[in-house]
């Protein structure tokens, strides 16, 4: 808990490339995946910086990450993809599971608790993921998908840049 808390502190201008920052989360995702999950990645062709920091970014990502297998029991494929503008960037990750239950969307839509649909969850995850990009200036939502879930995770770009990353 005291983990997941200090993530909620203010932002210390941190930033991350994000096409490199994916495709090396990527990496480490494919050591975890079950063998029946795929996971895809593009090739970024510019490189942004977004204005969250990798510890962060890490911990949105392993909430979305971790629900999308969890869904995708039967196997399945998971895909990061982004674009960005000079002022935004955003990440989608979906995949083709059976998509999220309908009263997990309404209760995301209105702000309200989420019940955990997990043997033992506390329905915090994607609050704390909410909670998490608002802070950095960014925000989640759920995209539109033709099958399984999709969720876009918008980030401001970076109007500083680290010497760091």
């Amino acid at each position: 808990m005291r983990a997941a808390s200090s993530l909620l502190e203010p932002a210390r201008n941190e930033s991350v490339e994000i096409g490199k920052f994916l495709r090396q989360y990527a990496r480490g995702v494919l050591d975890r995946l079950p063998g029946n999950i795929s996971l895809s990645i593009p090739e970024a062709s510019t490189a942004v910086r977004v204005g969250l920091g990798e510890r962060a970014l890490t911990a949105v990502l392993n909430n979305l990450i971790g629900n999308a297998i969890e869904a995708l029991r039967d196997g399945g494929a998971i895909t990061l993809a982004w674009t960005a503008d000079e002022y935004e960037a955003v990440v989608e990750v979906a995949n083709n599971g059976p998509g999220l239950p309908p009263q997990v969307a309404a209760a995301f839509a209105t702000g309200q608790r989420i019940q955990s649909t997990k043997p033992g969850g506390n329905g915090l995850g994607l609050l704390s993921v909410r909670s998490l990009l608002a802070r950095a200036g960014g925000q989640l939502s759920l995209a539109p998908a033709q099958s399984g879930a999709a969720w876009l995770i918008t980030l401001p770009t970076a109007t500083t840049t680290s010497e760091h990353e």
